[in-house]
């Protein structure tokens, strides 16, 4: 097994002062970390079973990990000043393999 530590953080607005944010590989769901206003910003850990782990190009163990907030928000949504319509879901700092 593999485990991988993300530091990471949600986009926390107005009266939604909690996200979750789902975290895949391929299709299958890991876990859900839940993002609030106390803790936002926070390492958080997954870990990959071994028969998850496919040979990529040249042979290299590969693995698609990805993340799906439940809810977005958007830049204007944060800051009304903005003129910006991106929707903000996970900001990632860091990814660290630990095992």
């Amino acid at each position: 097994d593999v485990t991988i530590e993300v530091d990471g953080a949600a986009a926390l607005v107005g009266s939604h002062l909690e996200r979750q944010i789902d975290a895949y590989v391929g299709d299958v769901l890991l876990t859900t970390w839940t993002f609030a206003a106390k803790e936002n910003r926070a390492k958080r850990r997954v870990t990959i079973p071994a028969s998850m782990i496919r040979a990529g190009d040249y042979g290299h163990p590969t693995i698609h990990l990805s993340f799906r907030p439940k809810v977005v928000a958007r830049v204007v949504d944060l800051d009304p000043t903005r003129n910006d319509a991106r929707e903000l879901g996970l900001a990632l700092f860091g990814l660290q393999l630990l095992a």
